[in-house]
This record gives C-alpha cells, structure tokens and sequence, in this order.
C-alpha cells in the first residue's frame, strides 16, 4: 500500500511516483496494533521545519515515527521544547508511544499510543517501575493527557478543526479502564471526569 507523506523530504517523495509505502508490522509486543489508540495532540511549527524531521522512515501506521530529539533544536517556543521533552521520556521508558505527521500548514499532528501496563510478552516489566521512572512519568502525564483530543478527523491526519467534538468511541471507552490503573499510581486523579468532559 502506497499513500503520499506529506512529511517526507524531497528526496523521499521522489523515491516513488505517490510517496511511500507502509512498512510491514513488526513482530514485537509494542507494535502500535498492540496499543491504545489514545488521540492527537498538534502543535504549530515553522513550515521550514516541516520535511526537515523526515526519517527517511515509515511507523507501521504509516507516519513518522516522532522523534523529539531530532525536533526539539528547531523549535522556536520553550513550552513546546518541554513538552517535547516530556514525550521523550514517556516513549524512552515505555509509557506512550506517538508518530507524527506534518501539515503544509504549520500543524504537527503526534499520534499518541498509551502502552498497557499489562501487555503481554513483555514478562511483566511495565508492572514494577522504579520511583526515579515513575515520579516524572506521573508528572508528564498529567501534562500530556489533558492534550489529548479525540477526533477522527484529526487521526486521519487531517488539521485540527477549532469545534473538534466527535469522539472515538471505542478509544474512550479504553480511557475511561485505563483512568483506573492511572489513579491507583496516582498518575492523574480523576482522569475520567476529563475524558468525560471532552
């Protein structure tokens, strides 16, 4: 299957007539079919930088796999430095996993996939952290969740609508459950009144 990126480099798109194809499913417990589908979080950037962040490089959802030490020296606004920081140690560590899609507008659009805690082949890894992991991975989700909008629209790489409301009903169901093993660490009290409120 062939769909065009529009942020691959120059070089990419011209490697075939209609940009480039989707790479086959990695047989890992963390491949992205295997995760929780969470929602979008866009951010505005400089068009400049839009084919700048090009892997070379397909996810297999066909993104871009997001890179936040490739992107973070380009960026202009230090909230976003940060928070590029803050993803990085979530997918470093296991805690999300996001690609990436730049708009011809400006809009970065992340991917955000939640990583169960309980996911199987994994030999029960994510179940028992360390405090130095887990007191900034509670921090950083408390910053990331609220960001998260679910929109179908949007999922599809398209840009952001100001009005976004249709939810993607099987992924908040799955927000709502997880809201559950999120308190009981204490990542973010009350989460499902948030996704409720969406």
């Amino acid at each position: 299957m062939t769909k065009y990126c529009p942020s691959c480099c120059l070089d990419c798109q011209q490697a075939t007539s209609s940009g480039t194809s989707f790479p086959a499913v990695p047989n890992t417990p963390f491949a992205l079919g295997n995760l929780l589908q969470a929602g979008t979080v866009t951010l505005n950037i400089s068009p400049e930088i839009r084919q700048a962040i090009c892997d070379h490089h397909h996810a297999e959802d066909g993104w871009h796999e997001f890179k936040p030490t490739t992107l973070i020296p380009m960026l202009t606004d230090s909230q976003y430095m940060d928070f590029c920081g803050e993803l990085e140690f979530l997918t470093r560590q296991r805690f999300v996993a996001v690609t990436c899609r730049c708009l011809e507008n400006g809009q970065l659009i992340l991917r955000v996939y939640l990583i169960p805690y309980d996911l199987v082949n994994v030999q029960g890894r994510l179940r028992i952290r360390k405090d130095n992991i887990l007191n900034p991975a509670r921090r950083y989700m408390r910053n990331l969740l609220p960001k998260i909008i679910q929109d179908l629209d949007t999922w599809d790489g398209l840009p952001l609508a100001r009005n976004a409301k249709e939810l993607v009903s099987e992924v908040l169901v799955w927000m709502l459950l997880l809201s559950n093993f999120l308190s009981d660490f204490g990542v973010f009290e009350g989460f499902e009144n948030v996704v409720r409120n969406l």
